[in-house]
């Protein structure tokens, strides 16, 4: 049996991109209610990211600076229960989004078997095994992983980063425009790096499928296999699928090697911007030290979350690809059945022995 059926797969749905995700996206439909909750207790722990870099600010300005113990415990004590209350919504958030994310792949895969029980028989006998566990198991986790961390986590710091410019830029514009002087190169990075990800991940996961094919195909024949002693032939296929899917993650690990230094990097441009141009403000009376701790504070709350949305470009592409060939299953022509099925008439015959 060949295994040329997963080109078809490599070059389906290229230019589709946002139809596809809003199918993907489709399948929270169900779930609308639970996955708003969600997004409400997200919004509540951005909240608590967002005060914690300020409390210091005030801390510093106004009870530091001014010799105020007791309004410096203070502000100890509601930074310690504002910690205390983002812990908790963490944790309520993680068991929303198991439960979310497990309803979603029970829903999806007994979508998909019960589809693949209506196909027509031509469609096993030109299609492997492999192919088809592979849409029903790795492919719907894929899918899974995308529509709840994924797409929560995508969400969480999107409203971090836009909740982060504007306390910096309310505290101090020019400070803010000072650690915002490295954003071209962020975002010429980003772009690169998109580039370079996109083909390796969707190749990535090609080439996962067809070993998981592979693989499958040969273990279901290895008894004819060893019969006709092509022990060699099964071993050479196996090796060739391996390499191609080698071959594909290195490619992707280079991306992401390449990327996340290059992020760590103008990170810590951006503190040493505001450590040396900063400090000469509060010197000179301008800005004040809280402000300038502060802001140290949220250019590495900053940062953080690009470096989590450039892993969660690794799970979009994934899913997007993934996606492709789940939809492209439903999508699958079911058997056609006759409106009065026509049982046929009881046969009569006999034998006859001339001898």
């Amino acid at each position: 049996m060949g295994y040329g059926v997963y080109e078809a797969d490599a070059v389906a749905g290229r230019k589709v991109d946002i139809r596809l995700a809003g199918r993907l996206l489709s399948l929270l439909r169900p779930h609308a209610g639970y996955f708003f909750l969600v997004f409400l207790v997200l919004l509540l722990e951005s909240g608590t990211k967002l005060v914690q870099p300020y409390l210091v600010k005030v801390a510093v300005d106004r009870h530091i600076s001014a010799g105020d113990p007791e309004g410096l415990l203070n502000i100890v004590l509601i930074f310690v229960l504002v910690l205390v209350f983002g812990f908790l919504l963490s944790y309520v958030q993680a068991n929303m989004i198991q439960r979310l994310g497990q309803r979603i792949l029970h829903d999806l895969r007994v979508r998909l078997f019960a589809h693949i029980q209506k196909l027509p028989v031509a469609y096993f006998d030109r299609t492997p095994v492999g192919r088809t566990l592979a849409r029903v198991t790795s492919d719907v986790q894929v899918i899974h992983e995308l529509l709840t961390a994924g797409a929560v986590a995508v969400v969480g710091d999107v409203v971090l980063l836009v909740g982060i410019v504007v306390v910096m830029l309310a505290i101090d514009w020019r400070l803010a425009l000072l650690a915002y002087a490295v954003a071209p190169f962020l975002a010429a990075a980003t772009v690169l790096y998109k580039r370079k990800a996109r083909a390796g991940f969707r190749q990535e996961r090609e080439t996962n499928a067809e070993l998981t094919a592979v693989l499958s195909e040969t273990l279901a024949g290895m008894e004819t296999t060893k019969v006709l002693a092509r022990e060699a032939g099964a071993f050479g296929r196996v090796r060739d699928a391996n390499q191609r899917h080698l071959k594909a993650t290195l490619a992707t690990v280079l991306a992401i090697s390449l990327f996340y230094p290059a992020v760590e990097f103008l990170g810590a441009l951006a503190v040493a911007l505001l450590v040396g141009a900063g400090g000469v403000w509060v010197v000179g009376g301008t800005v004040t030290l809280g402000s300038l701790v502060a802001f140290i504070q949220y250019v590495e709350k900053f940062f953080a979350p690009v470096k989590d949305l450039s892993e969660k470009y690794a799970i979009v592409q994934s899913a997007m690809a993934a996606g492709e060939r789940v939809f492209g299953l439903l999508d699958t022509p079911p058997e056609e059945k006759p409106a009065r099925p026509r049982v046929p008439d009881p046969l009569r015959g006999e034998v006859v022995l001339d001898s």
